[in-house]
């Protein structure tokens, strides 16, 4: 019997939970977003992280019953949750720093006439006239040559705003020189994250513990087992005990 038949027979918010955890689960794990602060790869208590913070987000778990009341069977139910796991992911991703710098390079790279942006069949950057293929090696070659580029600075990193012009000129001209290594198209997120790397101590200082030069987005962790089958078997109640009152007040306790 599928969760959601169980859900249909006597409506335990317990049952609810679980099939989100799983689902939680699948979708991180065969992602490429990074786990929480604090983990250096996705297990199953970085996936209740993430779900305390999505349900916070959410205010509360009665989003859950909302879903099953209005799906119709298992995998509408699945589908929906998986979206809402999806969606919750990006908008972490984008309050990084590495996604707040892939935000801006939009701006300082966009309106550069040295740089042109590839948006199919991923996002990208390559230098005007460049060849028209993606960049394929090794990424730790890009990451030289960031380090490389000498006589940039940031004086300052402000977080909204006009990006200041020494600041703006260090960016682009690290990026410059790290799309003529590669001779191609770079992954948005690959050139943002070389980048990053470079300014790291000048953009987002709180973030250097632990963080080894050549952190890049790939698929942040392995799964040990099956997505399908991680978190089996395991009860939600440890979900629950991380809930505060209210979380769990909407749906009533």
């Amino acid at each position: 019997m599928s969760e959601y038949e169980q859900w249909l027979l006597d409506g335990n918010v317990d049952v609810a939970i679980r099939l989100l955890r799983r689902v939680a689960s699948q979708a991180a794990r065969t992602s490429t977003f990074p786990p929480p602060q604090g983990y250096d790869r996705w297990n199953d208590e970085a996936v209740d992280e993430l779900l305390v913070a999505m349900i916070d987000k959410k205010g509360g778990v009665s989003f859950v019953v909302d879903t099953l009341t209005s799906v119709h069977n298992q995998g509408s139910a699945e589908r929906y949750l998986l979206k809402a796991v999806q969606n919750f992911l990006k908008d972490q991703a984008k309050a990084t720093p590495h996604g707040k710098l892939r935000n801006r390079l939009e701006n300082l790279l966009g309106n550069d006439a040295r740089f042109e942006a590839v948006t199919s069949p991923d996002h990208g950057w390559s230098l005007a006239k460049s060849p028209d293929q993606w960049w394929q090696g090794d990424l730790t070659v890009l990451h030289r040559a960031a380090l490389q580029v000498r006589g940039v600075y940031i004086l300052s990193w402000n977080t909204s705003g006009p990006t200041p012009r020494t600041s703006r000129t260090a960016i682009t001209t690290v990026a410059f020189a790290v799309l003529t290594v590669a001779a191609g198209i770079v992954r948005a997120e690959d050139l943002a994250q070389v980048l990053l790397e470079r300014f790291r101590h000048e953009i987002a200082p709180e973030t250097i513990p632990g963080l080894p030069l050549d952190d890049v987005d790939e698929p942040a962790g392995c799964a040990d087992q099956e997505p399908e089958h991680a978190l089996a078997g395991v009860s939600a109640e440890q979900l629950w005990a991380r809930l505060t009152s209210p979380q769990i007040s909407e749906v009533g306790g």
